[in-house]
């Protein structure tokens, strides 16, 4: 029962995300829009589709190491990608895009890698996520004047609490594991629940002291950031197709920004509540230009990479197949 009004209350806040992009889109001058987009020719796209893939390719990379690093199996770069892509499309239904469940399960069906152990990578790759977008907003914060930093009063605080929490998790992991597994401890659950919880806890922080080394540690944030970084020169690119003047600074802090305050909605996959944000954002930033122009720009963006990943995601859960490969030697 409790189970099924998660489900419901996530598809109710779906709907209203779709329903206030739906809303926000009528209540623009579409055939500026139109006018706009049509200025996205093929070679646009294909541009678009090389950034995104370098940015995913990026993330599986990451992945394989993570994986590795735990488990000692390590998938192909192929199978990582896929994976990635499958990943988008099942979080994009989970708040925050939390619930990626999809790139454990498929490990477990290739590879063998037990959920405990893929769980704890997915959970380490999503506070990766995280730091980068902290890492670059921060960054921007601190570099751009005052004027330019709307949202601030909901947002700062936000990112100081997760960035603390996170380096709480990385500097005192024996502590906060030891609170975690007194908390579940003292939940009342079915015994069987409560064990799977407790490995899953002990697996997670395991994981974190093994990234904690310095080499592990320094490669596995070059690459987020270097992720994160592909997903701003892509949409310097479109603001350059779109004749819009913005500096990398200003898009790190209002993309950053709508990403967190699309993860504080709790909307599915910030489906609409990214978009509205960001354009709020812009038009307080840069005046200049029209919300149908910018907002042509995040709508491209968001079609050509989001959209297109969940349906390429759906895709691949759909037609995906076991396909067994040899584990590798503990050696």
């Amino acid at each position: 029962m409790k189970i099924q009004l998660i489900r419901l209350i996530r598809y109710f806040l779906l709907i209203l995300g779709v329903i206030a992009l739906v809303v926000f889109i009528s209540s623009l001058d579409i055939n500026q829009v139109k006018k706009s987009l049509s200025s996205i020719t093929w070679d646009i796209i294909l541009i678009v589709m090389i950034l995104n893939a370098l940015g995913i390719l990026i993330k599986a990379f990451r992945w394989r190491i993570l994986i590795y690093k735990i488990s000692n199996v390590k998938p192909s770069l192929f199978f990582s990608f896929l994976s990635i892509i499958a990943g988008v499309s099942a979080a994009s239904f989970t708040p925050g895009r939390g619930g990626d469940i999809a790139k454990p399960l498929m490990l477990k069906t290739s590879y063998h890698v037990s959920l405990t152990q893929s769980i704890p990578a997915m959970l380490i790759e999503r506070i990766l996520d995280l730091l980068s977008v902290i890492a670059f907003f921060f960054v921007a914060w601190i570099i751009l004047p005052k004027r330019h930093l709307i949202y601030n009063e909901i947002v700062l605080p936000a990112m100081t609490l997760a960035i603390l929490l996170v380096l709480c998790a990385f500097i005192l992991p024996k502590k906060i594991e030891r609170i975690c597994l007194l908390i579940i401890r003292k939940i009342p659950i079915s015994p069987k629940l409560q064990s799977k919880l407790i490995i899953l806890i002990e697996k997670f922080f395991q994981s974190i002291i093994l990234l904690r080394g310095r080499k592990v540690s320094i490669s596995m944030t070059i690459l987020s950031l270097a992720a994160f970084f592909v997903e701003i020169i892509k949409f310097k690119f479109l603001f350059m197709v779109f004749g819009i003047t913005i500096s990398l600074m200003l898009i790190a802090f209002s993309f950053t920004a709508s990403l967190a305050v699309s993860l504080l909605s709790f909307v599915p996959g910030g489906i609409g509540v990214t978009e509205l944000s960001f354009v709020a954002i812009l038009t307080k930033m840069i005046p200049n230009y029209t919300i149908a122009k910018l907002t042509s720009v995040v709508l491209a963006e968001r079609m050509l990479t989001y959209y297109l990943l969940i349906l390429l995601g759906a895709i691949i859960l759909i037609i995906y197949r076991k396909k067994e490969h040899p584990i590798p030697s503990n050696k």
